[in-house]
Protein backbone atom coordinates (compact mmCIF):
# COMPACT_ATOMS: atom_id res chain seq x y z
CA UNK A 1 0.00 0.00 0.00
CA UNK A 2 1.26 3.45 -0.53
CA UNK A 3 1.12 6.63 0.96
CA UNK A 4 2.08 5.37 4.89
CA UNK A 5 -0.61 3.31 5.12
CA UNK A 6 1.60 -0.26 5.87
CA UNK A 7 3.08 1.92 8.82
CA UNK A 8 -0.30 2.53 10.02
CA UNK A 9 -1.07 -0.88 10.08
CA UNK A 10 1.91 -1.98 11.57
CA UNK A 11 2.08 0.43 14.26
CA UNK A 12 -2.02 0.07 15.02
CA UNK A 13 -2.46 -3.27 14.91
CA UNK A 14 0.80 -5.37 14.55
CA UNK A 15 -0.02 -6.34 10.75
CA UNK A 16 3.69 -7.13 9.07
CA UNK A 17 3.80 -4.34 6.30
CA UNK A 18 1.71 -5.40 3.08
CA UNK A 19 -0.82 -7.61 4.95
CA UNK A 20 -4.33 -6.09 4.50
CA UNK A 21 -7.56 -6.56 4.43
CA UNK A 22 -7.51 -6.41 0.76
CA UNK A 23 -5.60 -10.05 1.07
CA UNK A 24 -8.73 -11.27 2.56
CA UNK A 25 -11.50 -13.24 0.21
CA UNK A 26 -14.68 -11.31 -0.69
CA UNK A 27 -17.61 -12.15 0.89
CA UNK A 28 -20.94 -10.67 1.10
CA UNK A 29 -22.94 -8.54 4.11
CA UNK A 30 -25.68 -10.17 5.73
CA UNK A 31 -29.25 -7.88 4.85
CA UNK A 32 -28.87 -6.82 8.60
CA UNK A 33 -24.81 -5.82 8.19
CA UNK A 34 -25.67 -3.89 5.01
CA UNK A 35 -29.25 -2.23 6.61
CA UNK A 36 -26.77 -1.18 9.19
CA UNK A 37 -23.37 0.09 7.38
CA UNK A 38 -26.26 2.06 5.49
CA UNK A 39 -27.52 3.68 8.36
CA UNK A 40 -24.41 4.52 10.00
CA UNK A 41 -23.01 6.13 6.53
CA UNK A 42 -26.23 7.99 6.80
CA UNK A 43 -25.81 8.78 10.60
CA UNK A 44 -22.05 9.60 9.96
CA UNK A 45 -23.21 12.58 7.96
CA UNK A 46 -26.01 13.57 9.61
CA UNK A 47 -23.38 14.07 13.16
CA UNK A 48 -20.87 16.10 10.63
CA UNK A 49 -18.83 14.05 8.42
CA UNK A 50 -17.90 14.69 5.04
CA UNK A 51 -17.37 11.79 3.26
CA UNK A 52 -15.76 11.33 -0.08
CA UNK A 53 -16.64 8.78 -2.50
CA UNK A 54 -16.40 5.51 -1.40
CA UNK A 55 -16.25 1.99 -2.20
CA UNK A 56 -16.84 -0.54 0.19
CA UNK A 57 -15.44 -4.26 -0.13
CA UNK A 58 -16.76 -6.97 2.24
CA UNK A 59 -14.51 -9.88 3.21
CA UNK A 60 -13.78 -12.56 5.57
CA UNK A 61 -10.80 -13.38 7.55
CA UNK A 62 -12.07 -17.02 7.95
CA UNK A 63 -11.00 -17.39 11.48
CA UNK A 64 -7.68 -16.52 10.71
CA UNK A 65 -6.68 -14.51 14.33
CA UNK A 66 -4.85 -10.78 14.15
CA UNK A 67 -6.73 -8.99 11.25
CA UNK A 68 -8.64 -5.73 11.78
CA UNK A 69 -12.27 -5.42 12.17
CA UNK A 70 -12.08 -2.51 9.31
CA UNK A 71 -9.33 -0.55 7.49
CA UNK A 72 -9.72 1.95 4.88
CA UNK A 73 -6.96 2.80 1.89
CA UNK A 74 -6.88 5.92 1.61
CA UNK A 75 -5.14 7.19 -2.18
CA UNK A 76 -5.54 10.71 -3.82
CA UNK A 77 -7.65 11.25 -6.85
CA UNK A 78 -9.98 7.76 -6.80
CA UNK A 79 -12.26 6.53 -4.30
CA UNK A 80 -11.62 5.92 -0.67
CA UNK A 81 -11.97 1.88 -0.14
CA UNK A 82 -13.16 1.13 2.97
CA UNK A 83 -12.97 -2.83 3.54
CA UNK A 84 -15.11 -4.56 6.49
CA UNK A 85 -14.80 -8.40 7.88
CA UNK A 86 -18.25 -10.17 8.18
CA UNK A 87 -16.79 -12.08 10.36
CA UNK A 88 -16.44 -9.83 12.98
CA UNK A 89 -19.06 -9.73 15.96
CA UNK A 90 -22.04 -7.77 15.59
CA UNK A 91 -22.01 -5.84 18.86
CA UNK A 92 -18.86 -4.48 16.59
CA UNK A 93 -20.08 -4.12 13.20
CA UNK A 94 -21.48 -0.24 13.90
CA UNK A 95 -18.75 0.86 16.19
CA UNK A 96 -16.06 -0.07 13.30
CA UNK A 97 -18.69 1.44 10.29
CA UNK A 98 -18.31 4.77 12.47
CA UNK A 99 -14.54 4.56 12.98
CA UNK A 100 -14.19 3.90 9.28
CA UNK A 101 -16.50 6.69 8.03
CA UNK A 102 -14.17 8.84 10.39
CA UNK A 103 -10.62 7.71 8.45
CA UNK A 104 -12.38 8.46 5.13
CA UNK A 105 -13.93 11.63 6.05
CA UNK A 106 -10.01 12.57 7.41
CA UNK A 107 -8.50 11.06 4.08
CA UNK A 108 -6.93 14.12 2.76
CA UNK A 109 -5.84 15.08 6.45
CA UNK A 110 -3.96 11.67 6.23
CA UNK A 111 -2.23 12.20 2.71
CA UNK A 112 -1.39 15.47 3.58
CA UNK A 113 0.14 13.99 7.01
CA UNK A 114 -1.85 16.55 9.35
CA UNK A 115 -1.08 14.28 12.47
CA UNK A 116 0.73 11.57 13.46
CA UNK A 117 -0.89 7.77 13.52
CA UNK A 118 -1.85 7.58 16.97
CA UNK A 119 -3.88 11.19 16.23
CA UNK A 120 -5.36 9.70 13.49
CA UNK A 121 -6.58 6.95 15.34
CA UNK A 122 -7.42 8.49 18.11
CA UNK A 123 -9.77 10.86 16.34
CA UNK A 124 -11.89 7.63 14.54
CA UNK A 125 -12.27 5.91 17.83
CA UNK A 126 -13.49 9.10 19.53
CA UNK A 127 -15.97 10.05 16.69
CA UNK A 128 -16.94 6.41 17.10
CA UNK A 129 -17.24 6.13 20.68
CA UNK A 130 -19.21 9.48 20.30
CA UNK A 131 -21.35 7.97 17.48
CA UNK A 132 -22.19 5.18 19.41
CA UNK A 133 -23.11 7.06 22.85
CA UNK A 134 -25.30 9.40 20.89
CA UNK A 135 -27.42 6.61 18.99
CA UNK A 136 -31.33 7.33 19.75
Amino acid sequence: MSDGLDEILTEVWGLPPGRTLADLSPAWPSPTQLALAKATVRRAVWLGLRLPRVTWRFVTADGEPGWAAGETDPRRGVPVTIYMRVDVLPEQWEKVLYHECKHASDVGLMLDRRYTTREFEARAINFADYAMATRP
